[in-house]
């Protein structure tokens, strides 16, 4: 019996090391894909400033603006009392400049008070918390909504140009 248990156990904790191993791998890969992705989309992606609350917007240390896209949230915690709403994320972006960076959020709404929003860089910046094909998914989302927007625009400017072309007849 305690030969069977040593056994097990020995197989148990080699798999268990082969399943780490994996999982290693599998996130260095999936990083470098996501990296690859990021890379060739980057520079043809609209990005929005983005809110630290209370009509606050993130500054780098030159005193611009931060902008990025969000590329997913994970739920943390909600609450619902009817007069009271608190909702807790962390939510993913991806930055102008290419880099990634995980966000803590709270929303609270109270019944006659209105609504706040507090979003702080989490001091938890693992991005393997996040589903890579949702991120993916999101990224070419967003890259789809711009070239559409810009399809639009570029309709309208030459819907305008053709007309005033005519004017100058």
């Amino acid at each position: 019996m305690i030969n069977e248990l040593l056994e097990v156990t020995e197989d148990v904790l080699k798999i268990e090391n082969e399943v780490n191993q994996n999982q290693k791998e599998i996130n260095s890969l999936e990083r470098n894909y996501l990296d690859t992705v990021i890379n060739i989309v980057r520079k043809g992606i609209k990005y929005e400033k983005i809110e630290k609350g209370n009509g606050k917007y993130y500054l780098d240390s030159e005193g611009k603006l931060i902008k990025g896209i969000l590329l997913d949230k994970i739920n943390c915690v909600d609450k619902n009392l009817g007069w009271y709403c608190k909702t807790e994320d962390r939510e993913l972006y991806l930055l102008e400049d290419g880099t990634l960076k995980v966000f803590y959020v709270i929303w609270e709404w109270r019944q006659g008070d209105g609504s706040t929003l507090e979003r702080t860089i989490s001091k938890f910046q693992d991005v393997n918390q996040f589903d890579i094909d949702d991120i993916i998914i999101s990224i070419e989302n967003h890259l789809q909504d711009r070239l559409e927007e810009l399809g639009e625009r570029k309709k309208s400017q030459l819907a305008r140009l053709e007309k005033l072309k005519q004017l100058q007849l």
